[in-house]
């Protein structure tokens, strides 16, 4: 018993709520027998006419991209109205079952699919942050001529919802949000737009100022503490050595976004003046400085064009190494050059803590050294395969490349939760 096509339509809605409509050549149908026994077919308890439509619903829609999960029902004008039969639930299939009376076609039916709440969803809410800069300037000078006029001028956009803004000396940093759904790009261009426009109505007391996006996707959706289990042997320092490297190969994941190290002590170089030896070779802080500056510069000088790549060129180069700065001249006295191993002492290690992080477990007394690594999935991915490839990566990692005496801790998975 085939529907009639001229009479009946079959559509697909969306929890976007677009729509499509599905050939009603892939319905086909039969009749339940008397005793439901005799036949195999997927529900023995349907009565009247069984039909079974075959839809590829990866063709309607991306499941894996914008619903981890999904359920269906049918809608459909009966006596009385619409009646819902729930059919399934769970990931979406390209079989579908349902049964009903001869008259169940009489008129158009839907096909609903239901996608679940996400713990973290796609959501479009603009933030920009401009950070405007005015140098010599006491905070309660730069509210009155920087932070107050630009929040009246911001105000004008269309779409702003909220200012906020944070005035200290020396500058203030004038936060945008707009409205939920407001077209990101369009909300950046209409900022800068307003700002060159009225430029010259600023106070001569900026400087500069620069717009910032603040992306609702820079929210980790992975935390792991990376610790050490002999704080000895690899301290805070080591174990941001071992982050970046892991961060690194983090990065390669598809779909990851943003990959950064939060705290432990950096790789610094430091030149401690020895002001006994800086006296007896006559050589001025001044010197050391300036020979300093000048040797650590890069400058872009020009790009070359080539089959459709831009090239930038520079100049110049940057100290790396304890070696290059200890061999630097800082003066020349008596046609004697004086390096600046002669007048200081180079440490090449950790920089000054400016934070401490400390992991403790209920099962022990003792506390461990730790650095957090934290990332970011690009907008509108799937936060659980992302999550997934991260602890996978993690795992070979500990087997193949952390030290024995170094583990790692999930601090926050949203791919879990989700």
């Amino acid at each position: 018993v085939y529907p009639d096509p001229d009479v009946v339509d079959l559509i697909l809605i969306l929890p976007d709520g677009s729509f499509t409509s599905i050939e009603m050549s892939n319905v086909s149908s039969f009749v339940i027998p008397d005793d439901p026994n005799e036949v195999n077919y997927p529900y023995a308890n349907m009565w009247g006419t069984e039909y079974f439509v075959s839809v590829n619903m990866s063709d309607y829609y991306d499941f894996n991209e914008k619903s981890a999960n999904v359920g269906y029902f049918f809608s459909a004008p009966l006596t009385g109205g619409y009646n819902s039969i729930l059919l399934d639930s769970g990931v979406a299939s390209t079989d579908m079952y349902f049964s009903s009376d001869d008259d169940f076609f009489d008129k158009p039916f839907e096909i609903y699919v239901q996608g679940i709440d996400k713990e973290k969803p796609q959501i479009v809410v603009p933030m920009l942050d401009i950070y405007v800069s005015a140098p010599s300037i006491e905070a309660p000078e730069v509210a009155r001529l920087v932070t107050q006029p630009l929040e009246k001028l911001l105000a004008q956009l269309r779409g702003v919802e909220h200012i906020y803004s944070t005035t200290q000396s020396n500058g203030t940093v004038v936060t945008l949000r707009f409205t939920v759904g407001h077209d990101r790009e369009q909300a950046i261009l209409d900022t800068y737009a307003k700002l060159y426009s009225y430029q010259h109505t600023m106070a001569s007391v900026i400087s500069s100022w620069q717009v910032r996006p603040v992306e609702v996707n820079d929210v980790p959706i992975v935390m792991l503490g990376l610790f050490s289990k002999d704080p000895k042997l690899y301290n805070d320092y080591e174990l941001t050595r071992f982050a970046n490297e892991i961060a690194n190969s983090l990065q390669r994941i598809e779909n990851t976004s943003e990959v950064k190290v939060i705290a432990g002590r950096k790789r610094t170089l430091t030149v401690n003046l020895d002001a006994t030896a800086l006296a007896a070779h006559q050589t001025t802080l001044s010197d050391v400085y300036y020979a300093l500056s000048d040797s650590n510069q890069l400058f872009q000088v020009g790009s070359v064009v080539n089959a459709e790549q831009q090239i930038m060129l520079q100049a110049g180069d940057v100290l790396r190494t304890k070696a290059a700065i200890e061999q630097l001249v800082v003066n020349v006295i008596n046609g004697k050059s004086v390096y600046l191993k002669d007048i200081a002492k180079v440490l090449d290690g950790p920089s000054e803590p400016e934070n401490y992080q400390w992991l403790a477990q209920s099962d022990t007394t003792q506390e461990h050294p730790l650095v957090t690594l934290s990332v970011a999935k690009k907008a509108g991915t799937n936060a659980v395969a992302v999550a997934n490839d991260v602890h996978a990566m993690m795992a070979d990692l500990k087997t193949n490349f952390l030290p024995s005496q170094i583990d790692y801790t999930i601090l926050r998975d949203y791919g879990q939760t989700a």
